[in-house]
């Protein structure tokens, strides 16, 4: 199921088109501003990669929150979809169709990893910028991407199955590239400060996406150990999955 949902989703041209504009936008403007503006004298900062960080997140959103929820409904109008369903439950349908949005969005950022990269070969401004990065920075970032991602794809699966009209779902399923321009921006703005009191500490770790924001910009300043990391790591995956199952149940009860 789930290497059916990655190749179907793969062929489509609406998931090539979201997921081009973003780095061609990038690439415009490395090309026509930043690099002529700049050239070699330039370097990114901390706050900077993490709103680098919010943006994958919102993009993200903003192109696999219509996938996942499209996955969600029970569609038997090919021969494919109705032998899939009566060979597996709706809990095993609904695992492997998420597992196949995963994969999707691994495959995407694997593209612009290398686009990145082809890039950086013809750019002295990327190249100087990237510098102040190491390889822990860059897989900090990528595992927090990756905890982020199951939260919105979860709660756009949750927001979906109550979407009666699918013609609505894609207006119902706004509400999560708008939550996470909020997270971002609180993000932002408690990053100048990060140590905080112990009640905001417990608050913003039981918020998704904010939580990972102001975790990496606490990691990254060395203000957390990396044990303290891998116990976060963790703990929110423990509170994902108790939500995960919650939504597999609900989804069940629904089909």
């Amino acid at each position: 199921m789930a290497r059916f949902t990655f190749w179907r989703n793969l062929k489509q041209s609406s998931y090539w088109s979201g997921i081009v504009w973003p780095f061609s936008v990038l690439i415009l403007l490395l090309a026509f501003f930043l690099d002529p503006m700049y050239g070699s004298s330039v370097e990114f900062d901390f706050q900077e990669f993490e709103l680098v960080l919010i943006v994958s997140i919102f993009t993200i959103g903003l192109v696999f929150s219509p996938i996942i929820g499209k996955e969600t409904e029970k569609d038997r109008s090919s021969k494919i979809n109705d032998l899939l369903w009566s060979m597996s439950g709706p809990k095993t349908q609904l695992i492997g169709r998420f597992i196949g949005v995963m994969l999707l969005v691994a495959a995407s950022i694997l593209i612009y990893a290398l686009g990145l990269y082809v890039v950086d070969m013809y750019s002295n401004w990327l190249r100087e910028a990237l510098r102040v990065f190491g390889p822990r920075d860059i897989i900090l970032a990528l595992l927090l991407l990756f905890q982020a991602t199951l939260w919105l794809l979860t709660f756009a699966t949750n927001v979906s199955i109550f979407v009666k009209n699918k013609s609505h779902l894609s207006q119902a399923l706004l509400v999560i590239p708008i939550y996470v321009m909020l997270c971002g921006n609180i993000g932002l703005q408690l990053s100048n400060n990060v140590m905080h009191s112990f009640q905001v500490e417990v608050s913003v770790l039981l918020i998704p996406v904010l939580s990972q924001l102001l975790e990496f910009d606490k990691i990254i300043h060395v203000y957390d150990s990396n044990l303290w990391f891998v116990l976060y790591l963790f703990f929110q995956f423990l509170l994902w999955s108790g939500y995960f199952r919650y939504v597999l149940k609900i989804y069940s009860k629904y089909s």
